[in-house]
């Protein structure tokens, strides 16, 4: 469920030549899934590198961002972006239906910037979430999700932030300029087939055919951060990915994302997220 496809062409109505789809925003899919959720929800730090779409079918669940409480009402759909720091409570069982995905071309700087709470998004009787309501039906009614299923999974994802953006009143272009867009999606291609190796600015310069000077100068405009700070932030979201879903041991994880020895992944991962791996993946597998 957790592959993008890349430069999709598709024959144009009317016309003979395909066009190729260059998505400046692509979407992993990582989770789709629902499950009834009691008192040992949640927890006092949630952060983590990826964004979540909450819709509950019963009253209960809180997420708690600044001291501020925001209820997930049933029926109600809720974004949580990724990165923010904000805490969970259950008060009674909840029936809980969520996604989790990422947007691999937003930094954590741009994300952070864009949405600094919990953000609802569609309240019973709106569309979309009548949408996420029958997502949820469907999915409950199968052991497996199969294609059709994670079909629909996109879509209401892709629904759920097309209205995000209204909210928030952005574009698409402001978030990933397009004159940078086609060079960074390359180059993080590249970078995340060798997270396991050591990659320092002059290896990323000459993936991406620039100088470091150039390389450093072009991270800044359109990703608002240097790359070695971006680098650091693809590896531990991969790295959290792999604490999440898989048995893989600590030091294994550390060693396949290029994090180093298991006291530095801690440090480092600690940092960025806020807890360390152990208690990252207790947190969320537990």
């Amino acid at each position: 469920m957790s592959i993008m496809i890349h430069d999709v062409s598709f024959p144009l109505q009317g016309h003979d030549a395909a066009a190729p789809v260059r998505d400046r925003l692509p979407l992993r899919l990582i989770e789709l899934s629902g499950c009834a959720i009691d008192s040992r929800w949640g927890g006092d730090d949630m952060t983590a590198p990826t964004w979540r779409l909450y819709f509950d079918l019963d009253d209960g669940a809180e997420a708690w961002v600044h001291g501020r409480c925001t209820a997930l009402r049933a029926g109600h759909l809720y974004l949580v972006p990724a990165w923010l720091r904000w805490s969970g409570r259950c008060r009674r069982p909840v029936r809980h239906f969520n996604a989790m995905f990422d947007l691999p071309a937003l930094p954590r700087e741009r994300v952070m910037a864009l949405c600094r709470e919990v953000v609802p998004l569609a309240a019973p009787g709106d569309a979309l979430a009548g949408a996420w309501m029958d997502c949820a039906v469907a999915q409950a009614s199968v052991a497996q999700a199969g294609a059709t299923h994670i079909a629909n999974g996109h879509a209401v994802v892709w629904a759920a932030l097309a209205r995000l953006f209204v909210i928030l009143g952005v574009e698409t272009d402001a978030l990933v300029p397009a004159d940078r867009h086609h060079d960074f999606e390359r180059l993080r291609h590249w970078v995340e087939q060798r997270l396991d190796q050591r990659l320092p600015r002059s290896a990323l310069a000459r993936a991406a055919g620039v100088s470091e000077a150039e390389l450093a100068r072009r991270c800044a405009v359109a990703l608002g951060t240097s790359p070695a700070r971006w680098l650091r932030d693809l590896r531990v979201a991969r790295a959290a990915e792999l604490l999440r879903a898989s048995d893989v041991p600590i030091e294994t994880v550390a060693e396949h994302c290029g994090l180093g020895d298991r006291s530095r992944f801690s440090k480092v991962f600690a940092r960025v997220v806020g807890c360390g791996p152990a208690g990252f993946r207790r947190r969320f597998r537990g």
